[in-house]
C-alpha cells in the first residue's frame, strides 16, 4: 500500500502537499528520458521470467568477461554488478519489476549502493565489505595463488624483443573422458562447496577454558579437510602439459613481470591462478644497462686520444654502427661521451635511450719508446714548458718511484728506522746519517 500511495499522489495523511515527505508524483521533465524497467534484464541478457539460477549464471559469465583485472571496462563491470545486486535478490527483484529503479530508491533497495567487489566476493571468495553481515549462502570459488617463475633473458633479446614458448605441467579440472580444462564459466559446476565451512576451509570453534571464560579459535574444517570444496561427479583432476607463449617486449627491464592470467593450477573450489614470469636480465660482455641507457668502456691509445678515433661497434641487434670522436677533440682518461638514440628501446614508444662511452687512455709503458721516438714526439708536439736542466758534479738526481696514494701522510717511522739500522749493519749507512745531521 505504501508504494501505491507514494506513486499515486502521496502518503495517506499528507495530502500530497509539498514538504509532506515526497507525497506527490514528480512531474517528468521535458528532456528527461522515461525509465526503462527492463534495463537490468537487458544488461545481464536474461528475460523477466528467468529463474534465479539463470540470472546468477548470466552474471557470472559477464563478470568474468568484463572484470577489470582481465582488461574489462570498469564502467561496464559496474553496471553488470548493479544489475545483479537487484535481480539476484528476490525482494529487490520484485520491487524492480513493479516500480523500477524509483521503487528501489523509495523502498531502500538502492541498486548500485554496494561496491561491485562485494558482489564479486559472493563468487570469488571473501565476505564482502562495508561491515555487512556475512551471507549465509556458501561462498563461491576464490582465485588461486599466482605461480611465480624467474625468466632469464639476454640483453640482446630485451633490445630486439622476443616471443618465447615455455613448456609447463599444471593441474587441470576437466570432464571425464576429456583432456581439456573447463571454461571459467563452468568452474562453479565442477565442485560442491562444503556446507559446514561455506567454502572457507576453516570454522570457528568455541571452548570453555574456565568458569565464565570461553575461547574462540579458527580451526581447519574437518568435513572438507581445509579445501572448502569437493569435486563434483563427472569431473576429474589430472596433470597436463601445456605450452605457454610469453611475449617479451622491446625495452623490458630487469624484474619486470609478465602475467599470464588463469594459466595456473586448477584446484577444486578455486578459479585457476595466474602464472607470473619475472624477467632476470643476464649480464653482457660489452654493455652495461641503467634504465634505457647503455654504457661501454673503450680503451684507446695515446695517439687516438690526441688525434681522434673511429671504430666499428657491433650493437645488440647485430648491426654494425660506426662511432667516431669529434675532429680536433683531445680525450683524457675517464672522459664520458654519449650518442643519442643508440641506447635501449623505450617500451611502447618509438624512442631509444642513449649510448654512453667511457674512455680509458692507454699510455706507453717503460721501454716502449726509443730515444729517437721521444725526440720525434717532442719535435711534433713542440718545445717543453721548461728546458731540461743538466746535472752538475756536486748535484744529485732523484728518481720518482711508484707509490700507493693511500699511504700519503701515514709513514711508518718505526719500520723506516728498522730499515735504516739494517742498512747500517751492511755498512755505509751510519756515515751518511751523520753527514745529514751535520747539514
Amino acid at each position: 500500500m505504501f508504494f501505491n500511495d507514494f506513486f499515486a499522489g502521496g502518503h495517506p495523511g499528507m495530502g500530497g502537499m509539498p514538504g509532506g515527505g515526497g507525497g506527490g508524483r514528480r512531474p517528468q521533465r521535458p528532456n528527461e528520458k522515461p525509465e526503462v524497467k527492463d534495463e537490468f534484464y537487458k544488461t545481464l541478457g536474461v528475460s523477466k521470467g528467468s529463474e534465479q539460477k539463470a540470472v546468477k549464471k548470466a552474471y557470472r559469465k559477464l563478470a568474468m568477461k568484463n572484470h577489470p583485472d582481465k582488461g574489462g571496462n570498469p564502467e561496464v563491470f559496474k553496471k553488470i554488478a548493479e544489475a545483479y545486486e537487484v535481480l539476484g535478490d528476490e525482494k529487490k527483484r520484485k520491487l524492480y519489476d513493479k516500480y523500477g529503479k524509483k521503487g528501489l530508491e523509495a523502498g531502500g533497495g538502492g541498486g548500485g549502493g554496494r561496491d561491485p567487489s562485494d558482489i564479486m566476493s559472493m563468487f570469488f571468495g571473501g565476505q564482502g565489505g562495508g561491515g555487512r553481515r556475512q551471507s549465509r549462502e556458501p561462498a563461491g570459488p576464490k582465485k588461486g595463488e599466482p605461480v611465480v617463475h624467474p625468466l632469464r633473458v639476454s640483453l640482446n633479446d630485451l633490445y630486439k624483443g622476443k616471443t618465447q614458448r615455455l613448456r609447463i605441467t599444471r593441474t587441470i579440472i576437466c570432464k571425464v573422458g576429456e583432456n581439456k580444462p573447463v571454461d571459467d564459466d563452468e568452474v562453479e559446476d565442477t565442485f560442491e562447496v562444503c556446507s559446514d565451512c561455506r567454502g572457507r576451509g576453516a570454522v570457528m570453534k568455541t571452548r570453555q577454558i574456565g568458569p565464565g571464560f570461553v575461547q574462540q579459535m579458527q580451526v581447519q574444517c574437518s568435513d572438507c579437510g581445509g579445501t572448502g570444496a569437493s569435486l563434483s561427479r563427472g569431473y576429474k583432476v589430472q596433470q597436463k602439459q601445456e605450452t605457454l607463449v610469453v611475449e617479451i617486449l622491446k625495452g623490458m627491464k630487469n624484474n619486470q613481470k609478465i602475467t599470464l592470467r588463469g594459466k595456473g593450477d586448477m584446484i577444486p573450489g578455486t578459479l585457476p591462478g595466474d602464472v607470473v614470469f619475472v624477467i632476470k636480465q643476464l649480464n653482457h660482455s660489452t654493455f652495461k644497462r641503467r634504465g634505457s641507457d647503455l654504457l661501454l668502456e673503450k680503451e684507446i691509445s695515446l695517439l687516438e686520444a690526441v688525434c681522434g678515433t673511429k671504430w666499428k661497434l657491433k650493437h645488440l641487434d647485430n648491426r654494425d654502427v660506426i662511432i667516431s670522436t669529434t675532429p680536433g677533440e683531445i680525450l683524457k682518461s675517464q672522459d664520458l661521451k654519449c650518442v643519442m638514440d643508440l641506447g635501449m628501446p623505450i617500451t611502447d614508444t618509438c624512442d631509444f635511450g642513449r649510448l654512453f662511452v667511457l674512455f680509458k687512455v692507454k699510455f706507453p709503458t717503460k721501454g716502449d719508446l726509443t730515444a729517437d721516438q721521444i725526440n720525434a714526439i717532442e719535435a711534433v708536439l713542440g718545445p717543453r714548458t721548461s728546458p731540461l736542466p743538466k746535472v752538475g758534479d756536486d748535484e744529485e738526481e732523484s728518481y720518482l718511484e711508484d707509490v700507493d696514494p693511500a699511504t700519503f701522510g701515514k709513514l711508518n717511522e718505526h719500520a723506516r728506522g728498522a730499515a735504516d739500522e739494517s742498512d747500517d749493519e751492511e755498512g755505509g749507512g751510519a756515515g751518511q746519517r751523520v753527514q745529514c745531521a751535520q747539514q
